[in-house]
């Protein structure tokens, strides 16, 4: 029984699912998020390759849309709207992923830590810059200890003992912590703070052994 053509991703598939624009500012945050939601677009119209940048280029506006035009006019329409997504998001990295800004947000993520106890604004920031530089911290353990270390003590402590396997249970069990800890007024002793830095150092001499 022959199921007729294939039906293939049209303009309007690809408008219909609201993909959102760029307008070429708001910095590697701004960008990358962009990436995200227009690639599950793609995702759900199953777009094909060949019309990827077609239609990606139709979300450009304001500053993007002449950077995008600037392109148009060196390549022509055809060419242009011919080459690999990868090798578009290559030029729009190179273009508004300045390696300043990069580097800044390397810094911060390395030097983030809880502040004033509040968990759920480190977490967010914890996950949104690991998500923004995945190549800092690659494996699964890597970004465990990255986690823990920027927890306060004696909560740190209590999160290393744990043993937490993924990064998900050590974010939960933090969480938990925390909120126990804040009931009780957020308050740590010169003993617990001594206790937690050896805890600490123990641990980060297990990890490099």
């Amino acid at each position: 029984m022959n199921q007729g053509p294939t039906k293939v991703c049209t303009y309007k598939d690809f408008s219909n699912a609201k993909p959102q624009t760029f307008n070429g500012t708001g910095g590697v945050i701004t960008f990358k998020g962009w990436i995200e939601k227009i690639e599950l677009v793609f995702e759900i119209c199953e777009c094909p390759e060949e019309s990827k940048v077609k239609f990606a280029a139709c979300t450009f506006v304001d500053q993007a849309l002449s950077w995008w035009n600037g392109h148009v006019e060196a390549l022509t329409l055809l060419v242009a709207n011919a080459m690999p997504w990868e090798e578009l998001k290559a030029m729009l990295s190179a273009e508004y992923c300045p390696r300043g800004e990069i580097q800044k947000l390397e810094q911060e993520l390395w030097n983030l830590t809880v502040q004033n106890y509040d968990i759920e604004a480190y977490i967010a920031k914890f996950s949104e810059l690991a998500l923004l530089r995945p190549g800092m911290i690659t494996s699964e353990g890597k970004k465990i200890e990255r986690f823990i270390w920027g927890l306060t003590p004696p909560i740190q402590g209590n999160v290393i003992a744990a043993n937490p396997e993924t990064l998900e249970s050590a974010k939960r069990l933090a969480q938990k912590l925390y909120d126990h800890q804040n009931k009780k007024g957020g308050k740590v002793t010169e003993t617990e703070a001594k206790k937690e830095g050896d805890n600490k150092k123990n641990w980060e001499n297990k990890r490099k052994g």
